[in-house]
This record gives structure tokens, sequence and C-alpha cells, in this order.
């Protein structure tokens, strides 16, 4: 899973900056959705993520 597009869709919940490349990202934000909002909103971007044309292994 790439994991710069995963942190740049999870933090566009939380009005959040970040960046990285396909193995490793990081970020910073603001609290505007309590931890089980955000964890909840980020298991289902994974989730999309899995189930699309676009995944790849990384290699």
């Amino acid at each position: 899973m790439d994991m710069r597009t995963l942190m740049q869709e999870s933090l566009s919940l939380i009005d959040g900056k970040g960046g990285g490349n396909k193995t490793l990202a990081q970020g910073g934000w603001t609290a505007s959705l309590t931890k089980e909002e955000f964890i909840r909103n980020v298991t289902n971007i994974i989730a999309k993520q899995i189930k699309s044309e676009e995944y790849t292994t990384l290699d």
C-alpha cells in the first residue's frame, strides 16, 4: 500500500499536512475528530485502497 496516499487521504480528514513516499510517510494535524472517528475513517480509506485497482504491492 502506498503510504503517501494513505497519509494524504487520512490527513485531509483532520486538517493535517504531511508527506512521504511509498514506504514511509509522516504528518501533523489539529484534533478535529475524536480518536475513534479518525480510526474508523482511516480504516475505511485502507479498505478502499485494498479493493482499488490502483492497489499495488511494494516490490
